[in-house]
């Protein structure tokens, strides 16, 4: 918890893991924040993205370089 709080600005942590607000706070910006960008997050929602000129950079890793879904050093 010491990493992520010399990297995260305290003040946009809840209060329980060492910041400075209330989550309580936290979470009605947060659902204001996506009522006021419905649409465009629905818009997102409905884009396609051409994924196969991407494919091969997928298929470099071999299976041992991935744990639990996290590639390993």
């Amino acid at each position: 918890m010491d990493g992520v709080l010399a990297s995260v600005d305290r003040d946009l942590l809840p209060v329980e893991y060492g910041g400075k607000s209330d989550p309580e706070a936290i979470t009605k910006d947060l659902r204001h924040r996506l009522a006021t960008q419905r649409d465009t997050l629905l818009l997102l929602d409905q884009m396609e993205i051409d994924t196969e000129p991407y494919v091969h950079f997928w298929r470099q890793t071999t299976e041992g370089d991935v744990e639990f879904g996290m590639e390993i050093d």
